[in-house]
């Protein structure tokens, strides 16, 4: 049964209440027709800058919507990006689900792929929308090519698997769709009715080298290690100097967070304490030149072990406000 507007909404006392402002641009995507309207009226009087709030619901079940299709997150994409690039609003995404589960997903952080996008978790808390809506009017509007890539090829990756089955011999029901989504997500132009033995040989020898694929790149933004340096290496408390600072690179930058070690536990950590930032693998970037690179090695033990040349490095034995400060002028 679908929701009520009620169990999406918690209308709070202290909301600031203040008369509509004439013609302001506030829009809310979701398929629940009904929730739209009870939001919109309940927004109504809120004293709200403009912008987009979506439903990633709706970005998944929709599939008749002009601009949702709801496969891989793709045309959700194209829409944040039509309200970011083409209209300058702030993008407020929401979802049932917490950040620590939709970051399993690795094409969740190409939504967060420009400073102007933001997430809340239903119960959507009404008096928290003013703060994040203007806080992500204040972000500067760029866009994070580095979250799209890692996103297209993490995809490729998840479905290589999937293609093998759907493509090989005797699945006469789905190898057409197989080769619809192969030629979306490879950039391959297979024909559906005719390509399956072409489109399973090239799947089937298809192999993905992370390694070559960022070797040389310069990567804008900043990249934090997690272990020792984010985390204290022998409590695995959050270092809270360390945040601060990563705190505020973020109102300029992207920031990423990399490990040698476990990726998943290191997302579900940052997920609690509500940072969207793109958690990576070191060993994926091997020959890379990333803008600013924050660690707890030494800077020749960095490049000896991962490979990695930053353009700025900085140790975390010596980081102060001094040390952030100059990097920031540069």
């Amino acid at each position: 049964m679908p929701k009520s507007p009620e169990q999406f909404i918690k209308r709070a006392e202290d909301a600031p209440v203040k008369e509509a402002r004439e013609k302001v641009k506030f829009e809310i995507y979701d398929n629940n027709k009904a929730l739209v309207a009870s939001m919109k009226r309940a927004v109504e009087y809120l004293d709200l800058p403009p912008a987009a709030i979506i439903s990633l619901q709706y970005s998944k079940e929709n599939q008749e919507n002009e601009y949702l299709n709801g496969k891989n997150y793709a045309e959700l994409q194209k829409l944040i990006q039509k309200k970011i690039e083409k209209e300058n609003l702030p993008v407020v995404l929401w979802d049932i689900e917490s950040l620590e589960y939709l970051t399993r997903n690795p094409e969740f952080y190409a939504l967060f792929g420009y400073k102007k996008v933001g997430f809340i978790k239903e119960p959507i808390e009404l008096a928290e929308l003013p703060k994040l809506i203007a806080k992500l009017d204040k972000m500067p509007n760029i866009k994070d090519e580095l979250a799209f890539k890692v996103a297209r090829l993490k995809s490729k990756e998840n479905m290589i698997g999937r293609f093998r089955h759907d493509l090989s011999p005797g699945h006469e029901r789905v190898f057409r769709q197989a080769i619809i989504d192969l030629n979306r997500i490879y950039n391959t132009n297979f024909d559906p009715e005719k390509d399956q033995a072409k489109a399973y040989k090239f799947i089937s020898n298809y192999q993905l080298d992370f390694g070559k694929e960022f070797e040389g790149e310069k990567l804008k933004g900043v990249f934090c290690d997690a272990e020792g340096t984010l985390f204290d290496s022998k409590t695995g408390k959050m270092n809270l100097k360390i945040l601060e600072k990563l705190d505020e690179y973020d109102k300029k930058e992207f920031v990423r967070i990399w490990t040698g070690g476990k990726i998943e536990e290191t997302k579900k950590v940052l997920a609690k304490e509500n940072r969207s930032w793109m958690v990576l693998s070191k060993y994926d970037f091997h020959g890379s030149e990333p803008e600013v690179v924050i660690d707890d090695l030494s800077e020749d033990e960095f490049k000896k072990q991962y490979g990695i040349k930053p353009q700025t490095f900085i140790n975390t034995r010596k980081i102060d406000s001094k040390a952030v400060s100059e990097v920031e002028k540069n």
